[in-house]
């Protein structure tokens, strides 16, 4: 388990740099399973994050905005993992591998949008981040490197009750805050 000094310290940009120059690795020599595990620490922060993102000081829009590219990241990088172990035996390695290539780009532009948050306490350019994480989320799905969200939701564990009961008090949060907002108008 990562210390939170470490977790705070972790740069997004600086392991999709890593996980890039693996993947090339694995164009030129096949893939290694056990070098996978460098998907791992992106993996655990990105779920960590999410939680950290939602428990921050920041307005929901960006809470949003940020913890969906987040939350892709995470998904994104776990189903690329799980496909780039079977690419061998399903005769998809060198397919697979390519797409993941195509999609680190992508996750790279969300990830310095991420790094700014965790790393400076900052946010900036919300709007932009909204863009490049939605490009990410369909490009994503598209090659088959995302889960449904039922899946997803059964993944985490999340039954029914527990999900109307966040729509609810999200319902109730964002009331809220649309009356503090006509109240300072």
């Amino acid at each position: 388990m990562l210390s939170m000094d470490e977790m705070t310290m972790y740069s997004y940009v600086k392991a999709c740099a890593g996980i890039h120059t693996m993947l090339r690795d694995f164009l030129e020599q096949g893939i290694e399973v056990r070098k996978l595990d460098l998907m791992d620490r992106l993996i655990k922060s990105s779920q960590i994050d999410q939680i950290r993102i939602l428990n921050s000081y920041l307005s929901l829009i960006e809470q949003r905005a940020l913890f969906g590219a987040t939350r892709n990241i995470y998904t994104i990088v776990r189903a690329m993992k799980e496909k780039l172990k079977i690419a061998r035996e399903t005769h998809e390695n060198p397919t697979t591998i390519e797409l993941s290539l195509e999609m680190m780009q992508h996750l790279s532009n969300v990830a310095s949008y991420i790094d700014e948050f965790m790393v400076r306490g900052k946010t900036v350019d919300i709007k932009r981040l909204n863009e490049l994480s939605r490009i990410l989320y369909k490009k994503a799905n598209s090659f088959g490197f995302y889960q449904d969200v039922e899946t997803q939701l059964k993944d985490a564990r999340i039954t029914d009750e527990e999900l109307k009961t966040f729509v609810r008090k999200l319902h109730e949060n964002i009331e809220s805050e649309m009356e503090m907002q006509d109240e300072t108008s």
